[in-house]
This record gives structure tokens, C-alpha cells and sequence, in this order.
């Protein structure tokens, strides 16, 4: 088997895994509403990640043919990857999150990660909100 065939066929391969992650989310999402749709959640952030990939592979490269467009051609699989996975991780991340969000309460003084989670999320839309601040008043 050549190595673009068992590309495709991993390509392929992580979509029926997503989707079936996907299931199975919304299944757990009937005990465990933060998991489960975390899981859904992580699922379609990976699946549009392939989505991305697969308009890079399939409508963008092809354009690219040619002798003149050799360097387009290294930036575009460059970016191309670079979103691939930085979406990817997002999906990643929250399949992480799925994992721990329902944990036992402990008395171990951490906090729990919807609390967390939650706290980080106020902060970054606090920081965002204030750096648009200061443009919004033309600083």
C-alpha cells in the first residue's frame, strides 16, 4: 500500500472515530450533560479540522500546479497544516476536558474543572473586553 492510500485510509479512519465519538457523546450527555457534550463538542472541532485539511488538499493544492507556483505551493501546505492541528488541539482539549469534568468531588481543596474552566473563561473574556476597551477609546 503506498503511503498516500494509507494516508487516506487514516484520514477516513479518524472521521468514523469522530462521529462515533460523537454518538457516544450524545449517549453519555443523558447521566453526564458536561461530558457528554464536551465529547460531542471535541468531536465536530476535530471533524472540522479534516473538513479544513481536505478543502486544502482537495480545492486549494490542485490550483497550485505548476512550475510558478512552487513557493505558493510550501506556504499554503505550511498554514494548511498549521490550522490543521491547531484545530485539531482545540478538539483534542476538549476531549481532555470530557474526561475530568465529571470527577467525584474531593477534599483535596482543588477545584472542580467546570469551575475552573469557567473561571479561566471569565478571565480571558475580562482581558479581552478590556484591551478593546482601550481601542475603543483610541488609545
Amino acid at each position: 500500500m503506498s503511503g498516500t492510500a494509507l494516508f487516506s485510509v487514516s484520514e477516513v479512519v479518524v472521521v468514523v472515530l469522530a462521529v462515533g465519538t460523537m454518538v457516544f457523546g450524545v449517549r453519555l450527555a443523558r447521566r453526564h450533560p458536561a461530558a457528554g457534550w464536551a465529547t460531542v463538542a471535541g468531536a465536530l472541532v476535530w471533524l472540522l479540522a479534516e473538513g479544513v485539511h481536505w478543502l486544502q488538499a482537495d480545492a486549494i493544492m490542485p490550483r497550485l500546479e505548476g512550475e510558478g507556483h512552487g513557493g505558493l505551493r510550501v506556504i499554503v501546505s505550511m498554514l494548511g497544516e498549521a490550522v490543521y492541528f491547531g484545530i485539531g488541539g482545540i478538539g483534542i482539549l476538549l476531549l481532555f476536558f470530557a474526561t475530568v469534568v465529571d470527577r467525584a468531588p474531593r477534599a483535596d481543596g482543588r477545584p472542580e474543572p467546570v469551575v475552573m474552566a469557567r473561571q479561566v473563561l471569565t478571565q480571558a473574556w475580562r482581558y479581552y473586553n478590556s484591551r478593546n476597551q482601550g481601542r475603543r477609546n483610541g488609545r
